[in-house]
């Protein structure tokens, strides 16, 4: 690993007006991750819970004559979610949820990210409602409420606390979502809402994901 690092800075010295490349792929344990949320607008309130995976995990640095180093890191994660919220007046919901939140930080540990989520929902209805059947009996009906599917994608800011190697607090970050659920009865319904994020290690549970990782020697100061 530390030949393959030093062999690029060799031939960089020797021609400093080329471009070097290195690249190099390794197999690491990542921790499975545990998701807590909140999200909320004027008229509703809720939170979910999910656990997610590290799919794609991808760094690279680039080295300028100068002496800079600019590294960016690139990862993918796949979750499910289990929500729910209550809208006061109206209905209360519940969600199941997959999400690939793809994020992208630097060096200091802010990113930037965007989340395609795809679902189902089923909605409750508050309050006593009844049902008349064809003979025109009279019932409470206690279920009331229907399933509708649910898509969407939020876009947030974020900051990472990987390089505090004790802390299972991974990260915290903002989003706004906005989902469309359908059917429904304006045949379309849709929801922006403000997100609040933030994900846990489960040291415990690991899983394996080639890490791709990239150096770039330009001879730009």
């Amino acid at each position: 690993m530390a030949l393959g690092f030093f062999l690029p800075w060799m031939s960089y010295a020797q021609n400093p007006t080329e471009n070097i490349r290195a690249d190099t792929v390794i197999s690491i344990k990542t921790p499975v991750l545990l998701r807590p949320s909140f999200w909320f607008t004027n008229k509703l309130l809720g939170a979910q819970v999910g656990l997610g995976k590290t799919v794609v995990l991808k760094e690279k640095h680039v080295f300028k004559r100068s002496g800079k180093e600019k590294t960016n890191i690139k990862s993918r994660v796949l979750s499910g979610n289990l929500g729910y919220y209550n809208q006061p007046g109206l209905h209360q919901n519940t969600l199941l949820t997959a999400e690939y939140a793809m994020t992208r930080a630097n060096c200091r540990g802010f990113y930037t990210e965007f989340t395609p989520l795809l679902g189902v929902s089923r909605t409750f209805l508050p309050g006593t409602t009844y049902e008349v059947d064809a003979a025109g009996n009279v019932s409470i009906d206690r279920n009331a409420g229907n399933w509708t599917l649910t898509g969407g994608f939020g876009l947030g800011l974020g900051k990472s606390f990987e390089d505090k190697p004790f802390n299972s607090l991974k990260t915290i970050s903002a989003r706004m979502i906005t989902q469309v659920f359908y059917p429904n009865f304006r045949f379309v319904s849709l929801k922006p809402s403000f997100q609040l994020n933030t994900t846990w290690e489960l040291n415990r549970l690991q899983t394996l994901v080639d890490k791709k990782i990239k150096y770039r020697y330009c001879h730009e100061k």
